[in-house]
């Protein structure tokens, strides 16, 4: 958070739950590819 503080915490915080329920529940990885994009996103912004 500390590199890009005007990320919308309450949503990563829910793609990140997500992804590891997705992981334990042998589903394809939907939320981590939105978790990469966000975040992704988040640094092509702020250059």
């Amino acid at each position: 958070m500390n590199l890009w503080p005007d990320a919308d915490r309450q949503q990563l915080r829910s793609l990140i739950r997500n992804a590891k329920k997705e992981k334990e529940g042998n589903k394809p990885p939907k939320s981590a590819r939105l978790i990469f994009q966000y975040l992704r996103e988040l640094a092509e912004n702020e250059g």
